[in-house]
This record gives structure tokens, sequence and C-alpha cells, in this order.
């Protein structure tokens, strides 16, 4: 079972790597990365890497647990409580869970500030002559670039992270059967 669980970590996330190395060899990861002045996307960046090193630090816990060669599993045998098992695991989750909320919310807040910076280069009474447009269209393409790439940087992120939580629900069930089927 261990070897299952980790096998599936490492196999979805050389998945999501090959994907991400594709984006860099085709310039979209330079390019979000000079449209941010702001910082938001490395931001989510760091996040995600952070939330994906905890999964996995989570998921190689309980494919341990799994194989028995963890104090917990024997914690979690004496209490015999279902409840409190089952509590304990889905809290294991939550932390990251929320790490993937931040993502999307910092997604949002990057769109949000790309169109304030989009539309503070809008001045209607400058709306002349073409010399004038052409600077206000600048600052325009520049917020809306930056609206984009927080927005889809955050909303990866948390796609991304949301199947290795998803994976780490599935050991966590799978590890939960195991411990009632044990006890009974």
């Amino acid at each position: 079972m261990r070897n299952l669980l980790i096998a599936r970590f490492v196999l979805l996330n050389i998945f999501g790597g090959a994907f991400l190395f594709l984006a860099f060899k085709l310039g979209f990861v330079e390019e979000a990365y000079n449209a941010d002045p702001t910082w938001i996307s490395e931001s989510i960046y760091l996040l995600f890497v952070a939330g994906l090193v905890t999964c996995g630090y989570r998921i190689w816990q309980c494919a341990r647990m799994l194989d028995g060669k963890h104090s917990r599993v024997t914690d979690f045998l004496l209490t015999k409580d279902r409840e409190v098992l089952r509590v304990k695991l889905d809290s294991r989750e939550v932390p990251i869970a929320y790490i993937g909320y931040i993502l999307v919310t910092l997604g949002f807040f990057g769109t949000v500030w790309g169109f304030k910076v989009a539309l503070s280069g809008v001045d209607a009474g400058g709306v002349i002559s073409a010399e004038t447009i052409a600077p206000m269209i600048s600052v325009l393409i520049e917020g809306m670039s930056l609206a984009l790439f927080t927005t889809i940087s955050g909303i990866i992120g948390y796609i991304w992270l949301g199947f290795n939580i998803r994976l780490l629900e599935s050991g966590h069930k799978r590890l939960y059967t195991k411990l009632i089927e044990q006890v009974r």
C-alpha cells in the first residue's frame, strides 16, 4: 500500500511538472513573471510549493501508517473511537486545503489589482490625440496582463494542489478502513 500511495503522488506531480516545464519552454512562465511587478504571482508560487511539500509529507506519513510502521497507528487502535480517528485524519487535510483557498484568493486579488492598474492609466480628458492614447493603452495592457496572469496562477495552483489533497484523502480513507477492520 505504501508504495502505491507514494507512487501516485510522484506520478501526479511528474505529470503536473511536465505541464509546467512545457509552459516554461513556451515562454508562459517568463511572461507571467515579467507581467507581475507586485510579487503576487511569486507569493502564489511560494505558497503552492509550501502546500505541495506539506501534502507530500502528509502522504508519506499516511503511507507509513498504512504499513503499520508508525506509532500513531497503535494510538488510534487503543482509542477505539471511530469519530476521534476520523476527526484526527480529516484535520490533517484542513491546513493544506486552506493553502489552496489562499492561492485562489491571491489570484483574484491580483485580478482586482490588475484592473486598478489598468484603469489608473485611462484619462477620459486626455483622449484627444493619438499621442495621448498610446501611453494609456500601454498601461491598460500592463494592468490586464497582471490581472490575467495572477488569476491563472492562483487557479492552476489550486487545481494542482486539489488533486494532491484528494490523493491524501483517499489514503486517509484507506487507513481509516484498515484501522476499523483491525479493531473488529
